[in-house]
Parts: structure tokens; C-alpha cells; sequence
């Protein structure tokens, strides 16, 4: 996670008269807005809050290189329109991804007119900005009877400072608790547990990860059960002709959905971490038994499938 910030020199007074004459946006600060990552390639864009100093509309551009400006790729390029006496107006370059550890630069450019073809309207920034920023690679919420356990893992961390745990239980995201980030280049696991939710409605958590200079990017949010419901899971067809599906409708945790036969055999056992489905093929007649098993909290359930072929 990490923002840049840009301070913009002053004009020497000889080129104070040029501005005025004809003025530029105003750039007043620029970064990285982080948005996923898998395994070592980040997903990311750039903005630039930019404010429009007169009437006439002007126009940025934001282009952003794997590399230096001079010899590096180029993954995002836009033009922006920035409207006479705007205020301050965060511009966002197309998502793009590159490697998490590669250099970053991005270059912005201003122009006269609305659409970047006028001429070239004050400094041109260039900004080397380093590897991407972090991102989550994952976040998990399960339940276990009165708690919580939350987990989570980064792919890479650079100025972090904390994960702040918010949990909503239908109202407002409050905080809970503080977990000091590891600052590791290479990521780092974190675990917490939440003691106090007994809660029997559905509750949400979200991590807010917050920079050393105090910027923060709120992570998706992680639905967990109340602590009275039960977990449940949709079996169909049934009776089947061959083939049949299980869909759990809450998966809060690593999950073993076992296909049992009529003398208590387990037949096949698969564990579902990331999808919450299991499709069976090929079934002979008989009668069978579905069982899904929560590797966290322990809880089980089983329902009949009958075959007719």
C-alpha cells in the first residue's frame, strides 16, 4: 500500500506571467490505487486529483510505463478532460497489471485544450514510483460457535503501517481491533480472532489497511452466519438419473463434501476452499449419502440422494 505524493515546485517569477497567461489543472497529487493480485502480477491504477484554475477546459494525460519513461512498456494511456474552474477531481487511469516487484513510472501530461492535442500546458511530472503497491491475495471469515477467526494473507508490503478489523452487524462498519502490519517484501500471513461475536444475525467484516502517511483502502467484505444458523446445502436432482449437483449456500471455511454409500463407505471426498459447488457424474442406482464437513468449526450435515437410471 502506498501513495505518492507530489509537491509542486514554484514558477520562477519570469514564468509566473506565462501561467497566468495561460493557465494549466492543477496537479496536486498523484498515486497508486491497488485493486488485486494473484501469485507475483498486481492489479493496479493510477489517479491524479487535478483541479481546473480557469474557465477555458483543459485536458491531462496519464501514461504509465513497466520500466522508465524513455525505453519502458506502456499498459494504460488516457486523456482527461478537465472542465474551467473545476474543483479537485480525482482522475483514474485504465486498470492495468504488471509484475508486483516490477518498476513502475508514470508520467503526467498537460495540454491547452480538451483533449490533449493542444499544446503542452505547464511541466510535464514524471513520477519513477517503484513497485506496485500491496494487495490482498486472500481474506477469510469463518465462524467457530461464539468467535470469529479471520485470516488473511499479502503478496508483498511496503510503508504499511496497520489492518484495522471493522465488523458490521447491519448498521455502520465499527473497529475492533488493530493489527500492526509485518512490513515484509515478500507478504506475510495475520490471523485474529474475534471473541465477542455471538451475534445470531449475519455479521460483516472488512479490513481497512492503512498507509504510514495515513491513506487507507477498505478490503472486500467477508459475510460470516449468525451463530444459531446452521449450515445448509441444496442437493438436485434428486432423485438423480446419473448425474447430481451440491451447492452450499453459506461456505465459511474449508469444506469436505463426502459421497458416502448405503453401507457407510466413503465413495469420493472433495474439499472446497474457493467455490461452494460439487458436481457428480456417472452415479450407478442405489442409494447414497451426501455429507459436507466444516474443517474449522466441525459442523456437519447429510442429506439422502437417490439414483434411478
Amino acid at each position: 500500500m502506498k501513495k505518492i505524493t507530489l509537491v509542486l515546485c514554484s514558477f520562477a517569477i519570469s514564468l509566473l506571467a506565462i501561467s497566468q497567461a495561460n493557465p494549466c489543472p492543477d496537479v496536486q497529487s498523484s498515486g497508486f490505487t491497488p485493486i488485486s493480485s494473484v501469485g507475483n502480477t498486481c492489479t493496479s491504477s493510477v489517479f491524479v486529483n487535478a483541479t481546473g484554475d480557469v474557465a477555458a477546459n483543459k485536458s491531462l494525460r496519464i501514461t504509465v510505463y513497466i520500466g522508465n519513461a524513455a525505453s519502458g512498456i506502456i499498459v494504460a494511456d488516457s486523456c482527461y478532460l478537465v472542465p474551467g474552474g473545476s474543483a479537485s477531481t480525482i482522475y483514474v487511469s485504465p486498470q492495468f497489471s504488471a509484475p508486483c516487484d516490477a518498476t513502475i513510472t508514470y508520467v503526467i501530461g498537460r495540454s491547452t485544450n480538451a483533449n490533449c492535442g493542444g499544446s503542452v500546458c505547464g511541466q510535464t511530472i514524471t513520477v519513477d514510483a517503484g513497485p506496485l503497491p500491496i494487495a490482498l491475495i486472500s481474506f477469510f471469515a469463518t465462524r467457530s460457535n461464539g468467535a470469529v477467526n479471520l485470516s488473511w494473507n499479502t503478496a508483498s508490503e511496503s510503508n504499511a503501517q496497520a489492518f484495522i478489523i471493522q465488523r458490521s452487524a447491519g448498521e455502520a462498519f465499527v473497529d475492533i481491533a488493530t493489527v500492526p502490519a509485518k512490513n515484509v517484501v515478500t507478504g506475510s500471513h495475520y490471523s485474529f480472532t474475534d471473541k465477542s461475536n455471538s451475534s445470531k444475525v449475519v455479521s460483516q467484516y472488512r479490513l481497512k489497511m492503512v498507509d504510514i502517511d495515513g491513506s487507507f483502502k477498505n478490503s472486500e467484505i467477508k459475510v460470516v452466519k449468525g451463530s444459531g444458523a446452521a449450515v445448509n446445502f441444496s442437493l438436485y436432482p434428486n432423485p438423480s438419473n446419473g448425474s447430481a449437483k451440491v451447492s452450499i449456500s453459506d461456505l465459511s471455511g474449508p469444506t469436505d463434501v463426502q459421497l458416502i454409500d448405503n453401507t457407510g463407505r466413503v465413495l469420493k471426498s472433495i474439499l472446497l476452499t474457493n467455490t461452494n459447488s460439487v458436481d457428480y457424474d456417472n452415479l450407478q442406482n442405489g442409494m447414497f449419502m451426501i455429507r459436507i464437513v466444516n474443517k474449522t468449526t466441525g459442523e456437519t450435515l447429510t442429506k439422502k440422494l437417490t439414483v434411478r437410471n
